[in-house]
């Protein structure tokens, strides 16, 4: 099993072994070139290409489902296709807006990446060195790292549904609670700081804090300008303007089916809230399969995209984390190891993806992963199974690496 990094380890330390962690040297060249390219829009302008693919969501259309599908190797697109209608009758289509939910974590702890790459803070720091009243009820020790790492066990946070109705109550809560086992573990016992791996996206609340706070910005800028707008996701938000909402809805372009009410979506919600074209996200993971460049501008470092999708969690109910993405569980683990659980986030990246996949799931249906060992990026939304067909329809299966 990978061993993560001891926790004093520095910044530079972390930097040196990263290489070794996944077998690959940090100045190899990226494959993908993150070119524009025409898409192709309907089913049957991909059914030739991806046969396999193009009748699973058919089958999916067939039951009444909707969803967007985008694929991309290489840089060039495969698939930007849409299906179904939103609940008001509107065609779906590549244009329309859809909910991601917690697969908008990432691109949260995007934004304090590149604060660490800019020197302003550094993974193994105390939270409470930036949010001093995190502190209460014994959580002094809790490190960044932990956050990332779904390790921290952080209570005060009860569901989307159930949250205040301003950013700041909600970070207040988290901050006075004390740690808490998760409880879909199955055990009521609290893990040490850094084990256990889970699921807590209350960390996420904080990481976004920490971010305003060193930002001097509200969360929902900073994701913007940090990440969506570099990298061309133009109509991706987490805590959307209420008039661009009201026109989405007026253009007939807005089929979010979760947490999507006028409240909702304006607020933002960094563990969670994350609205936009799945074709968008995907763009997200073609700027991470691509080391941290698309479009000809820089995001992130090489060395940042390695250390944020390798290994740096122990085996836990959740699978393996790095530092914000749920990453690819290595072939030969024993399933008893794994848990139910975490054999169904693997099987989300499917059977024949490379030992370097990484990505993050959604409770509304989406799914959105890159593999950089094939230059893939994917991400669907409406419940299709094609993580595996993906592979056969482009000859890659049975050639897991």
């Amino acid at each position: 099993m990978f061993k993560p990094p001891s926790g004093d380890m520095n910044r530079r330390d972390l930097l040196l072994t990263l290489g070794a962690a996944v077998g690959v040297g940090l100045g190899s060249t990226a494959r993908v070139t993150s070119q524009e390219a025409p898409a192709p829009r309907g089913l049957d302008a991909i059914a030739d290409a991806l046969p396999r693919t193009t009748a699973v969501i058919r089958t999916t259309a067939a039951q009444g489902g909707a969803g967007q599908f985008y694929l991309s190797r290489d840089g060039r697109v495969l698939a930007d296709v849409a299906w179904g209608a939103a609940r008001g009758g509107a065609a779906y289509t590549p244009a329309t807006l859809v909910s991601w939910a917690s697969a908008v974590k990432p691109t949260t702890c995007v934004c304090l990446m590149k604060l660490w790459e800019r020197g302003r803070l550094d993974i193994d720091d105390r939270v409470t060195k930036y949010i001093p009243e995190f502190g209460a009820n014994g959580k002094g020790d809790v490190r960044i790292r932990h956050l990332l790492t779904h390790t921290a066990h952080l209570g005060g946070y009860g569901g989307p549904q159930d949250l205040p109705a301003r950013f700041e109550d909600s970070i207040n809560a988290i901050a006075r609670a004390p740690r808490q086992p998760y409880p879909a573990g199955g055990s009521r016992t609290l893990p040490p700081l850094g084990s256990g791996s889970g699921y807590n996206p209350a960390g996420i609340w904080i990481i976004a804090e920490i971010c305003r706070r060193l930002y001097d910005q509200p969360p929902q800028d900073v994701l913007r300008k940090e990440v969506y707008e570099p990298c061309g996701m133009r109509d991706s938000w987490c805590g959307m303007p209420l008039a661009r909402y009201r026109a989405y809805k007026a253009e007939g372009r807005f089929a979010s089916n979760y947490l999507d009410s006028e409240e909702q979506v304006v607020k933002c919600q960094p563990a969670g809230g994350g609205i936009g074209p799945t074709r968008e996200l995907a763009r997200f993971y073609e700027m991470m399969v691509n080391r941290g460049t698309i479009g000809g501008r820089r995001i992130l470092t090489p060395q940042t995209v390695e250390a944020m999708t390798t290994p740096k969690s122990d085996l836990g109910y959740m699978g393996l984390w790095g530092f914000g993405f749920n990453v690819a569980i290595p072939g030969g683990v024993d399933a008893p190891k794994v848990g139910r659980r975490g054999q169904t986030l693997q099987n989300r990246y499917g059977t024949h993806s490379s030992g370097r996949t990484f990505g993050h799931a959604g409770a509304s249906g989406m799914q959105a992963f890159g593999d950089p060992e094939y230059g893939i990026a994917t991400a669907v939304i409406g419940r299709a199974p094609i993580a595996d067909t993906i592979y056969e329809d482009l000859g890659l299966a049975g050639q897991r690496i």
